[in-house]
């Protein structure tokens, strides 16, 4: 787990690389999501519902993140569900 591209504030959301690309980790809900960092040690839950999801998909896409990996805690061998932002 690493923790960029950071903000202005020096934190950035939860990211991971897989075959040489950024992606973001994003959550259906706080409890998996507060988990997630927790456990990764730092990084900033992404919260992914409709109602936000343009308006961070153009965020992500502009700080070089490839996609969304949905739900996936530290530990897990496989991902369920990932979504392309390019």
């Amino acid at each position: 787990m690493i923790d960029d591209p950071a903000t202005e504030q020096g934190r950035g959301p939860l990211v991971g690389r897989a075959d040489g690309e950024l992606f973001v980790l994003g959550f259906r809900d706080v409890r998996r999501a507060r988990t997630a960092a927790e456990q990764s040690g730092g990084g900033d839950p992404v919260l992914i519902v409709s109602a936000n999801l343009s308006d961070i998909t153009s965020t992500l896409i502009s700080q070089g993140i490839s996609g969304v990996i949905v739900d996936w805690l530290p530990g897990q061998q496989t991902i369920e569900e990932a979504h392309s932002l390019i």
